[in-house]
């Protein structure tokens, strides 16, 4: 049964959220409770019996919501887990909308070795309009924040993460360069492709992904542009990158095939009580990819957005189109 390996599960800590962000992707925005250890627990029991593949590293993303409004929880979860399971070598990430980042917190990421945070801004302020609409003190304590918790953290511990618009496009490029102000040196990004995007806001978009190489000569992580370079050098596929299957664990303890879109009926796999219905669900949703890959002939789109919302393939087809073209132009260059 043990035939899978999955390297990270993800865990929605809790669905509540101080921030109300109009392209938020949380299903159950109703759901009050947080989860409990015991779920947790079943939920490494679970990948352990299906998913480890024998193996004993496993990384567990904290979500929500927001879910440092539970950071105690958090603290307690990652104390239990490294005490219940010294044979696994854990790996704890945590991402925040940054408004709950505290000196007491930075300094229990900073004590734990094993501990990541990434924050979630988009950029400037007219960036991030869609998310910190109530006041400009919001976004100004967030970046204030960032840059406390920059100065504190490299970049193996520290990310920002950038959620790429139609609104927010054309200033995809000179954000990343405000956010390197700021002293951010690992930056992840992603177009919001359940969006429509017309074809101007794609070039756009592409316009500033080809302008990205500046940033990473001065040593800057900027993903997935890194992965990009070394995938379509390496001859690995035109791909910006590949949707890799990431259990995710609600309150309930039920167990959805990513984050995006966990409390969704169709992407549901089963209960982390019960292993082997998750894994054979797991496969079956695998296999409807795999169909779907064939039919729309590009391997840039997961099971579980396709299943939630179709019309997803005309945006992934446009972007897609766009990148082949980019790719030939990419070659050249580095030739």
């Amino acid at each position: 049964m043990n035939s899978i390996e999955i390297t990270q599960l993800s865990v929605v800590v809790t669905y509540q959220c101080n921030l109300h962000c109009q392209y938020c992707f949380v299903s159950d925005k109703s759901m009050a409770k947080a989860i409990e250890m015991r779920t947790v627990l079943q939920a490494v029991e679970m990948w352990k019996s299906v998913f480890s593949g024998g193996k004993k590293q496993l990384k567990i993303l904290f979500t929500g919501g927001e879910p440092l409004l539970k950071k105690d929880l958090i603290l307690s979860m990652i104390d239990e887990l490294s005490q219940t399971y010294p044979e696994i070598d854990f790996a704890f990430h945590i991402t925040t909308n940054g408004l709950l980042l505290s000196d007491d917190f930075l300094q229990e990421v900073v004590r734990r070795n094993n501990l990541f945070l990434c924050v979630s801004i988009d950029g400037d302020e007219l960036s991030n309009k869609e998310r910190f609409s109530d006041s400009r003190a919001t976004f100004e304590a967030v970046q204030g924040n960032i840059v406390s918790y920059a100065k504190q953290l490299d970049n193996t511990k520290f990310r920002v993460r950038m959620t790429i618009t139609p609104r927010n496009v054309r200033f995809f490029y000179d954000n990343i360069g405000k956010l390197v102000e700021l002293g951010v040196q690992n930056i992840h990004f992603s177009p919001n492709y359940e969006e429509e995007w017309a074809d101007d806001c794609i070039e756009s978009y592409f316009l500033a992904y080809g302008k990205l190489d500046e940033y990473v000569k001065k040593g800057i992580i900027v993903e997935p542009f890194i992965s990009f370079c070394h995938n379509v050098l390496e001859k690995q596929g035109p791909y910006e990158h590949d949707c890799s299957f990431l259990p995710t664990i609600n309150a309930d303890g039920d167990v959805y095939y990513c984050p995006r879109y966990a409390g969704k009926r169709l992407s549901r796999l089963g209960h982390v009580s019960k292993p082997l219905e998750v894994l054979l669900n797991f496969r079956k949703v695998v296999g409807y990819g795999q169909r779907v890959f064939q039919q729309e002939q590009f391997s840039f789109i997961c099971p579980s957005n396709y299943m939630e919302n179709s019309g997803i393939s005309v945006t992934f087809r446009k972007f897609y189109d766009r990148f082949k073209v980019f790719v030939e132009v990419f070659l050249k260059e580095a030739q």
